[in-house]
């Protein structure tokens, strides 16, 4: 009998007992659903802790320095002798200039967010250059649209949108004069730098200019009398990296005097304990439903091959084997299966690619680096799953067409 007769024979009694085995069909496929859902999970969570564990800020421990660089100095030192710490930098958070004024006893402060959301929605001009530089960071991180490098910015404008308390914006150009190298990471609504040693000195000559620039425009808008000038703050802190986020207590209790803390709370493998009770718990739910499928499976058969002892009478008086019998009502129910089987692979594959749009529509760059994927090597797993399950069907059958007479039935059913 050729594997074509087997199907053709298969596919019209299928068709025929559309009903026969739909339990088993549902069961099977909710079950390969939870297995390809929650295993695909537990993978995506685990490939992103490896992945934000490499992330600088995840490895990074952070203390105020004062102008001497002693702290900078003693930890420098230190990394030259302890194989747990990779690099020592000086963290520099140049976040907002500030300018006050009091205009008729009214105290207004105008904010400059430099490395926050200005340098996301920076704009290019066509008008000519105003006086004063900027120093831009050579990196920037986010969405395809707004990372990238700021290299090809130099010699051209940038606008940066000023606000002060009362909300009033006002938009400033700069002249990109260079880049300074940089490391950056995000975490929530933090945007932070870690700076070279080298550079702080340059990125400081910049935000002069930008200090100055800033009470030109304020003078030449009439709109503020100044009596009092702040000026800007740039806070000095050391960085300390280590090798391995795993070492970053043993390095905290080494310099407890310091009071170490940690840039991104990242508790270890926090994501995948997580998820791997999640994972634990849905394989639980799809074990315990392959279970009720199997033995459905098995009242099935008992019940399908039963009911159907005249037409395997006639099967067998036509000259097929036990074995040929047992091979169309094989097909019959690996056609179910198969059914459960690609219809869970692509719903799963369906609500991943969604919820993973979803977490980084939400979410944003704060969690640019989780994707959540389909893993194709599930695959096998699922599909050792669907021949145990026709293995109980083979063995089923063919203990029940051990039973037929075939002349016995042909003669009851005559």
């Amino acid at each position: 009998m050729r594997a074509a007769d087997y199907i053709k024979s298969a596919w019209g009694n299928l068709k025929g007992r559309k009903k026969t085995g739909k339990t088993m069909k549902y069961l099977l496929f909710t079950a390969l659903l939870i297995y390809f859902i929650v295993n695909s999970l537990s993978s995506s969570a685990k490939s992103f802790t490896e992945q934000i564990s490499k992330v600088p800020l995840a490895r990074t421990l952070t203390v105020d320095d004062d102008e001497n660089d002693s702290v900078y100095n003693r930890i420098l030192a230190d990394s030259r002798e302890d194989d747990r710490l990779e690099s020592v930098y000086h963290y520099i958070t140049p976040l907002v200039v500030h300018a006050k004024e009091t205009q008729a006893g009214k105290e207004t402060v105008l904010e400059l967010k430099v490395c926050t959301d200005a340098m996301k929605n920076y704009l290019y001009t066509g008008t000519m250059p105003e006086e004063g530089e900027i120093l831009l960071p050579q990196y920037l991180y986010g969405t395809d649209e707004e990372g990238g490098t700021t290299s090809e910015l130099v010699g051209k404008k940038i606008t940066i949108t000023v606000t002060d308390w009362n909300e009033k914006q006002t938009e400033l150009e700069y002249l990109v004069c260079g880049t300074y190298d940089n490391i950056m990471a995000v975490t929530g609504n933090t945007t932070a730098y870690l700076v070279e040693n080298e550079a702080v000195q340059a990125y400081e000559i910049s935000m002069e200019g930008i200090r100055d620039l800033m009470l030109r425009q304020m003078k030449e808008s009439g709109n503020y009398n100044r009596e009092t000038y702040v000026g800007y703050e740039v806070q000095h802190i050391v960085g300390v990296q280590v090798k391995d986020y795993k070492d970053m207590d043993a390095i905290k209790e080494k310099y407890s005097d310091l009071y170490l803390s940690p840039v991104m709370l990242l508790e270890e493998n926090g994501i995948e304990q997580i998820a791997g009770m999640v994972q634990f718990v849905g394989n639980l739910i799809a074990v315990f439903l392959l279970v009720i499928a199997l033995i459905n499976t098995m009242i099935v058969v008992l019940n399908d091959v039963s009911g159907r002892k005249k037409e395997m009478a006639l099967y067998l008086t036509q000259g097929y084997t036990g074995r040929q019998v047992t091979g169309i009502i094989l097909i019959e129910y690996a056609l179910r299966m198969l059914w459960a089987f690609l219809m869970a692979a692509i719903i799963a594959f369906a609500i991943l690619t969604i919820a993973d749009s979803a977490v980084e529509k939400i979410f944003g760059i704060e969690y640019g680096i989780l994707h959540l994927r389909f893993e194709p090597g599930l695959l096998p797993g699922a599909l050792a799953i669907i021949i145990i399950i026709m293995l109980a069907v083979v063995y089923q059958t063919e203990k029940q067409i051990r039973k037929i007479v075939p002349a016995r039935e042909l003669k009851s059913e005559g």
